[in-house]
């Protein structure tokens, strides 16, 4: 949060639902929780006014992380929009690099079996 004298700017993120998705990086079709992140000016902490709003779905399989154009955003916070294809997901953060199949442990780069379990990568 940005403070000087009684106005300032911060941020918030809040969740906006959820949408059934195959998830482009692990292949699973799962439901996708959505988050609507903004940045907001405030005059003595009372909000007057957001900008800077993003969309993003997370995968519950891999846990990576999905952009949402706005305008797809908003239907899915209305309630109008209970699945979205693949094409509609913007890769923005790849947590899948070393997650392992069986136990979920994350390996270092490059590892061929994980150091938890011993499953094959």
């Amino acid at each position: 949060m940005f403070f000087f004298g009684i106005m300032g700017i911060g941020s918030g993120a809040k969740p906006a639902g959820e949408v059934m998705a195959v998830c482009p990086l692990c292949g699973s079709q799962a439901r996708m929780n959505v988050a609507r992140s903004y940045s907001y000016f405030h005059f003595f902490f009372i909000p007057l006014f957001k900008f800077g709003v993003q969309y993003f779905a997370t995968c519950p399989g891999c846990a990576s992380v999905f952009a949402i154009d706005k305008a797809l955003g908003e239907e899915i916070l209305r309630g109008n929009v209970s699945a979205v294809n693949a094409a509609d997901l913007q890769l923005m953060k790849n947590n899948r690099d070393g997650l392992c199949p069986a136990c979920g442990h994350r390996n270092p780069a490059g590892s061929t079996y994980c150091n938890r379990c011993g499953h094959g990568l």
